[in-house]
């Protein structure tokens, strides 16, 4: 989660592909890059901050939302990109239905959907695709008025992880989510 203050680096990150204005060492150049990079837009973060403020005037409710958005960022293993890409499949169509879907079930606002197809990570020596989504939103549920990351629950957090697998495998992807720490015995 992030103060709105945050709002311009998250972009920058995202759209412009900087992070704090310094390039990015683990970008791929042009000719190696999967595909150009997907920015989708969907709400402003002031009509939904104003939305909000509206309804707490309304109400004659003070203002306390310290963090304002909240960032999804769902990456998917580099055998499962290859695998996808093979069958000539539209991973993108994965990550959409999961912003949806985060609306549905979370009513959560979505701004900004930004796919990099454009990062790696090196393995033994290889480059590998670091195919990933960053889906940017208002923390805030209109439907219940309410904070939605400073109401989640540990369960809330694989719940999410859940989500994401439903939501590729509506759109015939056959995408699984991570195998629980709880099984792992991982930190992170």
């Amino acid at each position: 989660t992030y103060n709105k203050s945050h709002l311009e680096i998250i972009y920058k990150h995202n759209i412009e592909r900087k992070n704090f204005n310094s390039a990015i060492p683990y970008l791929l150049n042009e000719t190696q890059q999967l595909d150009k990079n997907v920015n989708l837009s969907y709400s402003t973060f002031e009509e939904l901050e104003n939305k909000r403020q509206n309804y707490l005037k309304s109400k004659n409710k003070n203002d306390y939302m310290q963090k304002h958005l909240v960032e999804f960022v769902v990456s998917l293993s580099f055998d499962k990109v290859k695998e996808y890409l093979e069958n000539n499949q539209d991973i993108d169509k994965g990550f959409i239905e999961y912003a949806k879907d985060l609306k549905t079930k979370y009513g959560l606002e979505t701004l900004n959907l930004d796919i990099h197809k454009d990062e790696f990570f090196e393995e033994n020596g290889e480059k590998k695709f670091n195919y990933n989504v960053h889906i940017l939103a208002y923390n805030y549920n209109f439907n219940k008025n309410l904070a939605f990351a400073s109401n989640l629950r540990k369960s809330d957090y694989r719940n999410l992880q859940t989500l994401a697998q439903n939501s590729f495998q509506k759109v015939g992807l056959d995408f699984k989510r991570g195998v629980s720490k709880f099984v792992t015995k991982k930190e992170h």
